[in-house]
């Protein structure tokens, strides 16, 4: 029976002095982090809350958020990660969803939103987000808000504080269902994901296959959103799991992060491309010691070739040993499966696959591809989810058997080189025909942003007048060029590359491009 569980990586340095968790000045060890989880438990029992239950967290990155997160693991208790911005009744909803019927949220949206969770029928605990930062922080707060106050169905979770550590640990098995994460699903449709502690673990023992230094005593910033698999996994669990401290943010402050790196206390960053666009136009970044820096690892949405050579370029010209490595993984798969290396680093690539983990590109007849043929995407390994919640039908076509294993099967279309290196092509469910041909947007975005002058491109299908396709650009502020002679050469060499029915039939400039919550681009906005 799998034991292991998601507190372990606490109690495992509970008697040292290793930091686990910075939130702006505030430094907590190991030793404390165990003793506030505990008390953190004991309030969350006091509130009747039971093994088997499930508690919706809904939250932004603020040190109760950590807590709570190995609590209920501890309590054996499930949690729904929900956006901390979700509406008051799309947080009802979201509990209706999964049978939770405690939540704990901002005490803003408590102040806000108080007659609506008063009628509900559910009972609520709120964090202030100002509980555990400075002075000046607490007294805004107050300002704006006035004092939380209490009722019977509304309490405020930072008593816990007040509360004796409960010593009693009843955790789920590890290979339970632990955590529910909602997402798109592979095929496009919202899903809620169901991961075990046993899966979140085994991603994060691997990190010593991608990062080839000790982490013990390092630090990652931790500004990815705890509800997203990316920013769970890597940026919350992958530090504390290792020895290493997260570096909690709410939000990006690019000041902070300048300040957690001059001060020897940043290795290591997780992001988007959105977070390391601004990185790069800081002068303030590009100044800083960033010789501190170890590691910088991208994902979650398409990377442009050019944002990695760029910030490549500035972290040599540093004399900085750090790279930025693109990665690619799902939260059906907990979060990342395949990476670029120091070690092993193909440009374009996704990487290779972890430790443990295997992929195989399959072709619609089912057979598996060859070195350099694309198909979709399978994986397989000791990360993958329990499931969809609810949905038999939707777990059935995700979670298929094949060669003797069971795989992923992810809807993305990509290939692997003849040295095992994964290159993606692009959402099949953004893929499109044109005459009968396959057209792969992630492919032709990835051509079109290396041509010099280019910052972002997204390539759109339109079905009327006819069926073409339409790319849209955004050109860099400092490029002298002009959006004619930008526009000649990505025809010249997007048309090199792509068989004629890929070439875009179109080429329109934007000033930005519309983003959804976490920084990804709004396909749907767009081409409105």
């Amino acid at each position: 029976m799998k034991k292991e569980t998601l507190f372990d990586a606490v109690l495992k340095r509970e008697d040292g002095d290793l930091v686990a968790v910075r939130y702006g000045k505030r430094e907590y060890t190991y030793k404390k982090a165990g003793t506030l989880i505990r008390k953190l438990a004991a309030y969350l029992r006091a509130e009747g809350v039971k093994k088997g239950d499930t508690v919706t967290v809904c939250l932004p990155n603020i040190p109760v958020a950590v807590w709570l997160f190995y609590a209920l693991d501890y309590i054996g208790a499930r949690q729904n990660i929900i956006h901390p911005l979700t509406p008051a009744l799309g947080v009802i909803k979201s509990m209706e969803t999964v049978g939770s019927r405690f939540a704990v949220l901002l005490a803003t949206v408590q102040k806000e939103n108080a007659e609506i969770f008063g009628k509900s029928g559910y009972k609520f605990a709120f964090a202030n987000p100002a509980k555990d930062a400075s002075f000046i922080m607490k007294l805004a707060f107050f300002l704006k808000y006035g004092k939380i106050k209490e009722t019977a169905n509304n309490r405020l979770i930072d008593r816990y504080k007040k509360y004796k550590p409960d010593f009693f640990r009843d955790s789920l098995e590890s290979g339970d269902t632990s955590v529910y994460l909602s997402s798109g699903g592979t095929f496009g449709d919202p899903k809620i994901i169901e991961l075990s502690a046993f899966s979140i673990n085994e991603l994060v023992k691997k990190a010593d296959g991608i990062i080839s230094v000790p982490m013990e005593g390092k630090s990652m910033l931790a500004v990815l959103p705890m509800f997203h698999g990316f920013g769970l996994g890597m940026g919350i669990h992958t530090p504390i799991y290792n020895g290493a401290s997260a570096s909690v943010m709410p939000k990006f402050d690019l000041d902070k992060v300048v300040k957690l790196i001059n001060a020897n206390k940043l290795h290591a960053i997780i992001g988007v491309p959105l977070l390391y666009d601004k990185l790069l136009s800081s002068e303030k970044f590009l100044k800083s010691e960033l010789k501190n820096l170890l590691y910088c690892f991208v994902g979650g949405d398409d990377v442009r070739i050019g944002l990695i050579t760029e910030f490549n370029d500035v972290m040599k010209k540093a004399g900085s040993g750090c790279r930025l490595l693109e990665g690619y993984g799902l939260t059906e798969t907990v979060t990342v499966c395949s990476v670029n290396t120091k070690e092993n680093f193909r440009l374009g690539s996704v990487g290779k696959p972890l430790r443990g983990i295997e992929i195989k590109i399959i072709k619609e007849n089912g057979e598996e591809a060859a070195a350099n043929e694309t198909g979709e995407v399978y994986i397989s390994g000791d990360t993958l989810m329990n499931g969809y919640f609810g949905d038999e039908e939707g777990t059935k076509k995700t979670l298929v058997s094949k060669f003797g294993k069971t795989w992923i099967k992810t809807r993305d279309a990509g290939f692997l080189d003849d040295d095992g290196y994964l290159f993606l092509k692009g959402r099949m469910r953004r893929t499109f025909k044109i005459s009968g041909v396959n057209v792969f947007p992630t492919e032709i975005e990835k051509i079109a942003a290396g041509v010099e002058g280019v910052y972002e491109a997204a390539l759109e299908f339109f079905p009327d007048p006819k069926p073409h396709g339409t790319l849209f650009l955004v050109k860099r502020r400092d490029s002298r060029r002009s959006e004619d002679e930008i526009r000649a050469e990505v025809e010249e060499t997007v048309g090199r590359q792509v068989v004629k029915y890929a070439v875009p039939e179109r080429i329109i400039f934007k000033e930005k491009f519309p983003k959804t919550g976490i920084g990804k681009i709004d396909h749907t906005g767009l081409k409105e």
